[in-house]
């Protein structure tokens, strides 16, 4: 019944809310979806006059093609073919009385439609955004001066926090404005990752709202800075930053193992179903366990810097394969019904070797679950590593 509603009734009368005269401030969803917010500036559309728009960098062109090997019969085409990307322009822009809202993150303008540049909905068709499909956005928090947005969605999680926000911390400062003087709005409240992250940038910001303590919000002035990248899709421009805003933490020459393996007990999701199985496989090969979210996070790059192989289950973790040295070796393991090529240009983005197992899934049936299923290591799969590494 639900999904009934959703699918039938709920389209057609949030098309019939977003057609009466009165904003989503007060009821219905925005009016429509803004594809490009360059556009708007340089088109000198009348809502966004009184505002500004910074440029940084135009588009620019990359490549995702990693060497892969399938450590199983099942080779993947996604992992055995070249991906031409396009890095989007980057850019700041100040829009008067602009607004953020919801969960799935939606960044509205003055003329009270969706900027689809910087609001991520996933799962939405193209020129779409979840807010589209509201009756009631809620009326918004007011906020005295100016506020910068770092939220997105997602980014909350860490993969999402190092590549889609951090980033955007350099975009501010090209444009000559202090982030940490300024309110910001992220998804929630700083976590530890978070704040370690900001305090060794010297940005913690002296206040912030969270989205999911104020799930619509309005500035006085939107500090709106573009996103980094397409989600996912990691750039050289936007792993060089990283590198360069970290350098003087994972560049430690302590000791640290040459080989890891991830382990995710702490996890609710992508468990190792075998997890015993391959923890003494793999340390008949030297490989070290390693949790990531029990290690102060300078310590989690540092060991990913010095590690010469990372061994683990598809996750947030292998993000900071961006703090490798060229050559290092990532070995994924993915679910059959859940396969994403993230980290597989990531490695190649920092001049590394990567392998993949496809395995078993315990909700292989279910699609909509196989993200977080748990995962069976096929025995092939570990054998297959051992003969890589003794080769």
């Amino acid at each position: 019944m639900i999904d009934w509603f959703k699918s039938t009734l709920r389209p057609p009368l949030a098309d019939f809310l977003r057609k009466l005269p009165v904003d989503s401030r007060r009821l219905g969803p925005p009016k429509g979806v803004h594809p490009d917010t360059p556009a708007l500036f340089r088109q000198k559309h009348p809502a966004y006059a009184a505002g500004e728009f910074i440029p940084l960098d135009p588009p620019r062109p990359f490549v995702q093609n990693c060497p892969s090997v399938a450590l199983t019969a099942e080779q993947i085409p996604l992992f055995h073919r070249p991906f031409h990307l396009i890095r989007p322009e980057t850019w700041v822009a100040r829009i008067p009385g602009g607004r953020v809202q919801g969960k799935t993150v939606a960044v509205i303008g003055p003329d009270d439609h969706v900027l689809a540049d910087v609001s991520v909905s996933w799962g939405s068709p193209s020129g779409h955004h979840a807010s589209m499909d509201r009756f009631f956005l809620g009326p918004p928090r007011r906020l005295r001066g100016p506020a910068i947005v770092m939220a997105t969605t997602g980014g909350d999680s860490y993969f999402h926090w190092l590549f889609d926000i951090l980033p955007r911390l350099d975009f501010l400062r090209r444009a000559k404005i202090r982030a940490e003087r300024m309110t910001w709005i992220l998804n929630r409240p700083l976590n530890m990752f978070q704040a370690e992250t900001l305090a060794l940038l010297d940005a913690l910001p002296e206040q912030i709202i969270s989205l999911e303590e104020n799930r619509h919000v309005q500035a006085e002035e939107l500090i709106v800075p573009s996103l980094p990248d397409s989600i996912g899709d990691v750039s050289p421009q936007t792993v060089a930053c990283l590198r360069k805003f970290f350098a003087r933490q994972y560049r430690f020459a302590g000791r640290t193992p040459a080989r890891i393996f991830l382990q995710r007990q702490i996890q609710a999701s992508r468990q190792l179903a075998n997890h015993e199985e391959v923890l003494v496989a793999l340390a008949a090969l030297d490989f070290v366990p390693v949790i990531p979210e029990q290690i102060p996070w300078v310590d989690q790059i540092r060991i990913f810097h010095n590690a010469e192989v990372v061994v683990g289950a598809h996750g947030g973790a292998l993000a900071n394969l961006a703090f490798a040295r060229p050559g290092i070796f990532c070995v994924e393991f993915f679910s059959a019904h859940y396969l994403n090529k993230c980290f597989w240009g990531l490695t190649h983005q920092v001049k590394g070797r990567h392998a993949y197992a496809v395995c078993p899934s315990s909700q292989a049936g279910k699609t909509n679950r196989a993200a977080v299923s748990d995962l069976q290591i096929p025995a092939a799969a570990l054998e297959t590593i051992s003969r890589l590494l003794s080769g």
